[in-house]
């Protein structure tokens, strides 16, 4: 018998680490929200900087084991006759005392998943950082999302999403104007000035719903844009099953496929993107996808209208649980 729990930190319900593991859940995995019970704001700040990869970088803080009762999964939570396999996403924010006590008093494969860079999350620097990481909390399994992270840490490649039900759209007209969805932040001014040329080359051709977070004031300049008006993820679902193209823009680092070109396959939409690598993607379609270095090359004109991936599940994270578990027995098995 086997069992799973994923811990994810601080997520909040229907925010995309809670949404993305509903296929999980449907089998009964036990997902946690959160890594940590409520504390009082002083102490929840003090604990999230005594497990900071910053703050841990140069030497292990002491002493982490202190915050062992405030951890949401505890030890009598698990059966130690079955093979409990724990799930941490992005981050350990465990003692790596308590994590060898799963280990040892309850059968805990620990397996680490990322959908963020090991680097920009201040993970690791290097393939002998991250093993220096993996080491100390005791790791078992660790996955990414992002291929150049695989080659470069040494670890094992899934990108995983759930669908929510598809809703029921209008049916279009043949002289309707195309949809286009972009929903994000702006971490730069580059971005920024790259979204706003965006909007202004398709605005006048098609219908555009922007969402651009993370904004200063000053610059929330382009009238029809929506600046600074975050969205639950279910939210964000519903706006793509209502559009036609789902604009991604990626950050200069990132070779993983962001939570866009995921939604455009499970809900079959056109896609917009800066990243190169959308073209060795096995839905890679160029009826579907389109890929820019600049603004001026993008042409809507040429997208199908009758869009159709053939999805069947292959980023369900069903299909990483079993993943998992067949590393296990074939470790267990050398």
């Amino acid at each position: 018998m086997n069992s799973f729990t994923i811990i994810l930190n601080e997520a909040s319900t229907d925010s995309w680490p809670d949404i993305v593991w509903r296929d999980a859940q449907s089998v009964g995995a036990n997902v946690m929200l959160d890594s940590c019970l409520p504390l009082l704001r002083v102490f929840r700040k003090l604990r999230k900087f005594h497990f900071s990869n910053l703050a841990n970088h140069k030497i292990w803080l002491p002493m982490k084991c202190l915050w062992d009762k405030t951890n949401t999964l505890r030890l009598e939570d698990l059966d130690s006759k079955k093979r409990n396999y724990i799930i941490f996403q992005t981050g350990i924010k465990f003692s790596a005392h308590y994590i060898a006590r799963l280990k040892k008093e309850r059968n805990a494969c620990i397996v680490l998943y990322m959908p963020d860079n090991i680097r920009t999350m201040k993970m690791a620097r290097n393939k002998s950082e991250f093993e220096r990481f993996c080491k100390h909390y005791h790791v078992d399994q660790v996955y990414s999302f992002d291929y150049k992270d695989c080659d470069e840490f040494g670890v094992k490649f899934f990108d995983f999403y759930s669908m929510l039900p598809i809703k029921e759209v209008p049916i279009k007209q043949s002289n309707d104007k195309m949809k286009v969805l972009y929903v994000g932040g702006c971490r730069s001014m580059e971005r920024l000035q790259t979204l706003h040329a965006l909007y202004d080359k398709l605005s006048g051709k098609a219908s555009c719903t922007f969402y651009i977070n993370g904004v200063d004031k000053k610059n929330a300049t382009k009238e029809g844009i929506i600046y600074n008006h975050p969205l639950s993820y279910a939210e964000v679902v519903e706006l793509v099953q209502q559009n036609d193209i789902i604009v991604e823009i990626i950050n200069g680092i990132q070779t993983g496929n962001t939570l866009r070109l995921k939604e455009a396959v499970c809900y079959n939409k056109c896609l917009l993107s800066n990243n190169k690598n959308i073209i060795s993607s096995p839905y890679y379609n160029p009826a579907y996808m389109q890929m820019f270095d600049s603004v001026d090359e993008i042409n809507i004109n040429i997208f199908s209208k009758n869009v159709n991936y053939n999805y069947r599940g292959e980023f369900s994270p069903k299909l990483l649980m079993n993943i998992i578990v067949e590393e296990d027995l074939k470790r267990k098995s050398e």
